[in-house]
């Protein structure tokens, strides 16, 4: 009766027996991005950095962007081992960008080492100089081009005309 009750435990209650499952390793720090947490431009070009948490070994780092703080959407713009990314063409707008890393070498297993957390988030925001500054900008720019230019050309010929 006794090894009935036993072999019934046995495989009813395998919790009671089973080694416990180990606790995942907690993945190392994430890294933090420099500067300030919201940037602007407005040429629609900026340099993003960041800096590894403490570690010792190289690291792969993978970028995301996406159009709103919660990254409901999502893309990888950037994967591979310098801390930086410069993002340039950008159109009028806001996107947000943060990063993680993992040991580029792998895990002591073999396998594939495990990300990061994400970092916080960096925004930035792009707005471009208004056209019409820009174009009045253009046409000063012209007029002082004629005018040296036709003031060389004056001088030239009267210093080249014989007397």
């Amino acid at each position: 009766m006794a090894l009935l009750f036993a072999s019934a435990l046995l495989f009813a209650a395998p919790e009671l027996w089973a080694a416990p499952e180990p606790s995942p390793t907690p993945s190392a720090a994430a890294p933090t991005m420099v500067g300030d947490p919201e940037l602007e431009s407005s040429n629609g070009a900026v340099l993003l950095k960041w800096e590894p948490a403490e570690s010792e070994r190289e690291l792969e780092y993978e970028l995301q962007e996406s159009s709103s703080a919660n990254f409901d959407d999502p893309s990888s713009r950037y994967r591979g081992t310098l801390p930086s990314w410069y993002v340039s063409g950008r159109l009028d707008g806001r996107s947000y960008f943060r990063v993680r890393s993992r040991p580029l070498n792998g895990a002591s297993d073999g396998g594939e080492a495990p990300w990061t957390e994400w970092s916080a988030a960096q925004s930035v925001l792009v707005e471009h100089h208004d056209l019409r500054l820009a174009v009045i900008l253009f046409i000063l720019g012209a007029v002082v081009f004629v005018i040296t230019a036709a003031t060389v050309l004056l001088a030239a010929r009267s210093t080249s005309t014989p007397r």
